[in-house]
């Protein structure tokens, strides 16, 4: 099951929180496309303080680099980067070394197909 860290209105203290919690990982392997989907439905009726449904939203998801599904996830990069029109998706690959990771070539893919409007990568070698 995916963990969601924050949501559009959780203070920046309680995110801050939530990700030292999560630094040294889950232990848990990633399917990425539930936590896409989750993050969609949860976008999709958060509503502002005024009313309305939520303007730009960007979902940036931090990873070890690997990825167990990787068909699903890529269709269901496919799909925010075609259709959504206010939602960008990046990952942030946390891994020391040079090789490309599976979760770098399944949204490269992803960029090479659709551009890099909607989703992209982020490389670091260092998780502290």
């Amino acid at each position: 099951s995916p963990i969601i860290v924050a949501r559009p209105d959780t203070p920046f203290k309680d995110v801050g929180e939530a990700l030292e919690r999560l630094r040294n990982g889950t232990g848990s392997g990633t399917d990425l496309a539930p936590g896409i989907i989750k993050m969609v439905e949860e976008v999709s009726v958060h509503k502002n303080k005024g009313g309305t449904i939520s303007g730009s939203t960007h979902i940036l998801v931090y990873s070890d680099g690997d990825i167990f599904d990787a068909d699903n996830a890529s269709k269901a990069l496919k799909t925010v980067s075609n259709k959504g029109k206010n939602l960008s998706i990046d990952v942030a690959v946390l891994k020391p070394g040079t090789a490309k990771t599976s979760m770098e070539t399944v949204f490269e893919g992803v960029i090479r197909e659709t551009g890099p409007r909607m989703v992209g990568v982020i490389r670091g070698e260092d998780p502290q």
